[in-house]
């Protein structure tokens, strides 16, 4: 039983191996996260933290999920203001 887990451990360290970015926490788990609509609803996903209140409508029109990611001033690479759902 030990050799079988040791087995699958190793195996699944040696796929992943090449994958960057593996440990940081993903947008589609955080409280903030809105889904986009149909087929899109990750790549157009909105983050409800950041935005812009429209002075006109009083509508917030919120950040898409991967400009906060790519911003370090907003969320950034590691999701600092992530906060799991």
């Amino acid at each position: 039983m030990k050799y079988k887990f040791l087995f699958l451990f190793l195996h699944q360290n040696k796929k992943n191996k090449n994958i960057i970015n593996l440990d940081i926490p993903i947008c589609k788990n955080c409280i903030y996260f809105k889904e986009g609509i149909s087929e899109y609803k990750y790549s157009l996903g909105k983050c409800e933290l950041f935005g812009e209140l429209d002075s006109v409508s009083g509508e917030i029109k919120n950040e898409y999920a991967s400009t906060c990611r790519y911003n370090e001033k907003m969320c950034g690479k590691n999701g600092k203001y992530y906060i799991k759902n």
